[in-house]
């Protein structure tokens, strides 16, 4: 919400007054309830295709997860609409982890090395995030459901599963 505050000591992160940094350009939300995290998978194989592949979209999310699990911050968390969920951009924060997702998109040299058979994935088969992005993106939404993401009013439950179904 404007301010700066300290996030988890065990996270990496760099926000966007680092010079290094984009800023995603979006619509001013203040005043409005920020109550939803919102993960998405890149589909590409740097943090820098990120930002460009969201650039040329013209979309933007808050939080950037690279393949080391290092933390990006793009936007102000409360502060920030930005283009990356649909109907869902008002009142959440978008997190893009870094993750090729299709097997046929692996090369030799990437940290990527496991793929799962996975029948809720298209084609089947998925790539897993790296084991510093799982646990990056887990202390990065344990963080921001936690009463120290001031600002902030996301719960610590997943809306998305209603008993043992999918919602």
């Amino acid at each position: 919400a404007g301010k700066a505050i300290d996030p988890p000591a065990e996270l990496a992160v760099a926000n966007f007054r680092d010079p290094n940094v984009h800023r995603f350009a979006g619509r001013d939300r203040a005043g409005r309830a920020v109550t939803e995290v919102v993960v998405h998978e890149s589909v590409t194989r740097s943090a820098a295709d990120t930002v460009a592949v969201l650039k040329r979209r013209k979309l933007g999310v808050h939080l950037i997860v690279a393949p080391d699990g290092r933390v990006a911050q793009h936007g102000d968390l409360a502060h920030d609409r930005l283009a990356h969920a649909g109907g869902h951009n008002g009142p959440s924060v978008g997190i893009e982890v870094v993750n090729p997702y299709y097997p046929t998109y692996l090369r030799d040299g990437l940290p990527w090395s496991r793929v799962i058979d996975a029948p809720w994935a298209h084609h089947g088969r998925y790539v897993l995030p790296t084991p510093e992005q799982a646990e990056a993106t887990a202390r990065l939404v344990g963080w921001l459901t936690s009463p120290a993401a001031e600002g902030l009013s996301i719960p610590g439950t997943w809306i998305g599963l209603t008993g043992s179904r999918l919602a």
